[in-house]
């Protein structure tokens, strides 16, 4: 369904540029939208199991095919690419594939294992802002995993270099098993102290109904006396 709005906005965005540059244009008969290739990339690690067409989300859908749109996706499942393969396709899209293949820093081994002058060649030939893409990705799956913000930007520093070949070269020093010990730990003193604040609220509650129960016991207490 989020595939068919992007289309629709996609069209109606065609359609108002071409209304600008000619009014009255797209109700011409002849006028016609731009084909589109929808396409689906996923990044994780257990098999797509969703449909490939919009008309299996309808109910009804093949009993009302005629009068439904209908179309299929393009599925590009990372999974599916081994890092040989993304590496031989020598491009900027292929690299960027290859480091969202990093989604633990044990992955960064087998990173370090590819040949560093082919990923240099790669960069050396890739414009500025497809560096600085590849560059934020980079930044944001290390400090997602809690990699200190120094060592990062050492790290991003890089890619900015163009030197892909010197990428990990000094992370040796982090202690990648402590670094997840440390995650954990940090997890799971913050569930305690959600925890411990839940009881607190309970708590709380709970001797807010007392005080409200002993309220109601001491006015009809007044009560009895003022009525005597």
């Amino acid at each position: 369904m989020q595939i068919f709005r992007y289309m629709i906005y996609i069209w109606e965005t065609y359609e108002k540029e071409e209304e600008t540059k000619k009014p009255g244009i797209s109700r011409q008969k002849g006028f016609r939208y731009p084909p589109i290739l929808p396409i689906v990339y996923y990044e994780g690690r257990q098999a797509w199991t969703a449909p490939l067409d919009f008309k299996s989300r309808i109910l009804e859908g093949e009993m009302f095919a005629r009068y439904i749109p209908d179309f299929h996706y393009h599925l590009v499942p990372l999974r599916n690419f081994s890092r040989q393969e993304l590496l031989d396709k020598q491009d900027e899209i292929s690299l960027i594939m290859l480091i969202n293949k990093l989604q633990s820093l044990k992955d960064i081994s087998s990173f370090r294992s590819l040949p560093a002058d082919r990923l240099d060649a790669i960069l050396r030939s890739s414009p500025d802002h497809i560096v600085d893409i590849i560059a934020n990705i980079l930044r944001a799956f290390l400090l997602r995993s809690n990699v200190p913000v120094d060592e990062t930007e050492e790290v991003v520093g890089k890619v900015k270099e163009k030197d892909m070949g010197l990428l990990f070269a000094n992370m040796d020093s982090i202690d990648i098993p402590a670094e997840q010990e440390k995650i954990k730990q940090e997890r799971d003193a913050l569930q305690q102290e959600r925890d411990a604040f839940q009881h607190a609220q309970e708590a709380f509650a709970k001797e807010k109904l007392e005080l409200a129960a002993e309220k109601k016991v001491l006015e009809d207490k007044l009560k009895e006396l003022a009525s005597k």
